[in-house]
């Protein structure tokens, strides 16, 4: 399997030519690229696999001192070009391997009406980042019958190596309106975003880089009001530092940072005994964090890495509103062909809240270090510092790759005041051609306790799971891709006799207009409060995809031990979503989900909804207004309003890594007689990124 992608990756190069004058980005083909080597050659990833790209893409590559310039020319043909600023859009994405690591990678893409979007592959495409904000230019042009794109890239804002003059390299074109996905060289059919299956782009050879330095000044003025008195407007001033120290070493700095453009997050009803997992939204934390995140599995669901460190324990949000104010913080990572390692330090200040309720100042610590290659070996540590105490986890994790072989393993230790924790998994699986399987194995001690720094939301005890099944993609029909698999899961919690056990059927069908449906049945039983009982689960998933809208509906339904009413019973959710483009720059979204919960007697005890639609105004590819507002009804006996909130973001991005906002967000809680406002944020932000 490694010799064919290395053959692969030997027959797909192409070289970069180097010139004295830059080209001019403006979407016109100068002179200038009639000199760039050209690839030209893309194949169908979907609908039909290996056939021939239905339209041609011409993609060209120089470079002079400073920075790689890409120009893609897409054919379109007689069809109509998809190019409007709400809805989806054709695009050709460029991935970079500029480490030539064959694990890692950016991606560029640009849209047909000129939006630009990046991100970073990691984990050899297990993980995608698109968080990442590079400091890049692209000028995209329409004509009748094509597209045409100009991309400029600064060597001095990605990692690569010196010394090397061969990158990986892979292109995707996206046709929306025939459901197409081309690429070049085309990846192998099991896994899409797999980095080692890179052509080459040769011969390039990055020169001068500057001084590496990108100073970020943050002016904001907000205003605040938690609902306890009259809000307070005050200017506030941050600032964020970047040095590229090398190609391969980058330090990332913020003092004082407010993230007042982050939205909210959104309602939630929690049924379980643990905490709500909550997404990073905060840039500084999900720049470069897939560097500090757990190997994972490329497919299946044999491996759930333990979360070691979870971001959002720091500048948590407090019982009567407030965040724990953030100081200080700095990052150091740096990056290989070889190995990554990372280091993260933030300083968080002591706060009053409450009556008499103090949070102290802490000092957070996370260390990161990982080789890469066909296997991976990491290390991940991290910790919580006070005045008078420490505490700590500790993370050993790798993966073992040989063809469509993949064996994974994490060891876990936690220290949380005095007492000591640990932790195991190991995983493995396969997926090649149209089988798939895997078996997985978890041990979690009974003192192991991650929720200083990480994140732990399972009891003690162990699981053993089983997957298998097969895939198929027939040619030529209205179903394009076909899945059929089953789970088989036993889990014992410790200090119980009693093993439970689950299986899961599961199917999936995907169509060649944009329909998808999926669905999963299972029956098992659960030991909860000293009594065994049968378990119930089920799942369906429908969704459309088209040029002018998306749309779909997810729904569960389970019989086990409700948490939220303390009661074996009944529980059923789901939901439907949304996106619709209106008018070339107006789009609407909705977003609708539901709780349903019955008690013993299979009676209505409760009833949560909440409906979340937005408007989005796109003025052109940098400027943007989205106004949502979110409502949550509920039933108890009867109907009435939890919450309400509004949010409005106006958003204009004057440069790379450069953005203007104004933000506006109020929340409204049932209170004795009517609604209560609990939180008002205003907020005009400026973030300017200075290059030197």
């Amino acid at each position: 399997m490694l010799l064919g992608l290395l053959l692969v990756a030997a027959l797909h190069s192409v070289s970069v030519k180097a010139v004295a004058k830059a080209p001019k980005l403006d979407g016109i083909v100068d002179s200038i690229w009639t000199t760039a080597d050209s690839i030209y050659e893309f194949k169908q990833f979907i609908p039909d696999y290996g056939e021939p790209a239905t339209y041609k893409t011409v993609v060209k590559f120089l470079q002079d001192e400073s920075n790689l310039y890409i120009l893609a020319v897409a054919y379109t043909g007689k069809r109509k070009l998809m190019a409007t600023l709400s809805g989806s859009n054709d695009g050709v994405t460029i991935y970079l391997d500029p480490v030539f690591s064959r694990q890692d990678a950016y991606y560029f893409r640009v849209s047909a009406p000129g939006y630009k979007e990046d991100g970073v592959i990691s984990d050899n495409g297990a993980r995608k980042n698109s968080a990442w904000d590079g400091y890049w230019f692209a000028k995209v042009k329409t004509y009748p019958h094509k597209y045409v794109a100009e991309l400029k890239i600064p060597f001095r804002s990605i990692r690569y190596k010196a010394g090397i003059s061969k990158w990986g390299l892979q292109v995707k074109r996206w046709i929306p309106n025939l459901h197409e996905v081309d690429y070049w060289p085309l990846p192998p059919k099991e896994y899409q975003e797999r980095v080692s299956a890179y052509g080459i782009l040769e011969a390039i050879k990055p020169g001068t880089r500057g001084m590496g330095m990108e100073f970020y000044p943050v002016g904001l003025v907000k205003n605040e009001d938690y609902g306890v008195g009259k809000g307070k407007t005050r200017p506030r001033f941050g600032l964020d530092f970047n040095w590229n120290i090398s190609p391969n070493f980058i330090l990332n700095t913020t003092f004082k940072p407010d993230f007042a453009q982050i939205e909210a997050d959104p309602f939630a009803l929690n049924l379980s005994k643990y905490e709500l997992y909550l997404r990073e939204r905060r840039p500084f934390f999900v720049e470069a964090n897939e560097i500090f995140k757990p190997v994972r599995t490329t497919f299946g669901d044999v491996f759930w890495p333990f979360h070691v460190f979870y971001s959002r324990r720091i500048g948590r949000r407090l019982p009567d509103g407030t965040e724990v104010p953030i100081l200080f913080g700095a990052k150091f990572t740096a990056k290989t062909s070889k190995s990554q390692i990372g280091y993260m330090g933030i300083y968080t200040e002591g706060v009053h809240y409450g009556d008499s309720d103090y949070e102290p100042a802490y000092l957070w610590n996370v260390f990161r270090f990982k080789t890469l290659g066909k296997s991976t070996v990491g290390v991940l540590i991290a910790s919580r510092k006070d005045s008078s105490n420490i505490d700590a986890n500790f993370s050993l994790d790798g993966k073992f790759n040989s063809g469509p072989h993949e064996v994974i393993f994490q060891g876990v230790r936690s220290k949380a005041d005095t007492v000591w924790g640990n932790g195991f998994r190991i995983g493995y699986d396969y997926f090649y051609s149209s089988f798939l399987g895997g078996v997985g194995f978890s041990y979690v001690g009974e003192k192991l306790n991650l929720n200083s720094t990480g994140y732990l939301g399972e009891d003690p005890g162990v699981w053993i799971r089983l997957i298998g099944g097969k895939v198929t993609y027939p040619r030529g029909k209205k179903v394009r891709f076909v899945m059929r698999a089953f789970e088989v899961i036993i889990n014992k919690k410790h200090g119980e006799d009693v093993y439970e056990k689950t299986l899961i059927l599961f199917s999936r069908l995907n169509f060649r207009g944009g329909f998808v449906i999926s669905g999963f049945g299972g029956i098992g039983n659960s030991y909860d409060f000293g009594v065994n009982r049968t378990t119930w689960t089920g799942h369906f998933e429908f969704g459309k995809n088209s040029s002018k809208f998306s749309c779909g509906t997810w729904n569960n339904l389970a019989k086990k031990w409700n948490y939220r009413l303390n009661l074996f019973g009944w529980t059923f959710n789901g939901g439907v979503w949304g996106n619709f483009s209106i008018t070339d720059h107006v789009s609407f979204m909705e977003d609708f989900n539901y709780w349903v919960e019955l008690g013993k007697t299979n009676n209505v005890e409760e009833i949560f909804l909440s409906f979340r639609p937005s408007i989005g105004i796109y003025f052109d590819p940098e400027k943007s207004v989205v106004i949502t507002v979110e409502t949550v009804p509920y039933y108890q006996n009867k109907w009435d309003v939890g919450s309400v909130r509004f949010g409005l973001r106006f958003k204009y991005q004057f440069m790379p890594k450069s953005t203007f906002y104004i933000v506006l967000n109020q929340a409204y809680q049932e209170g004795e007689n009517e609604l209560e406002k609990s939180e008002s944020i205003a907020a005009v932000k400026i973030r300017w990124a200075i290059p030197f």
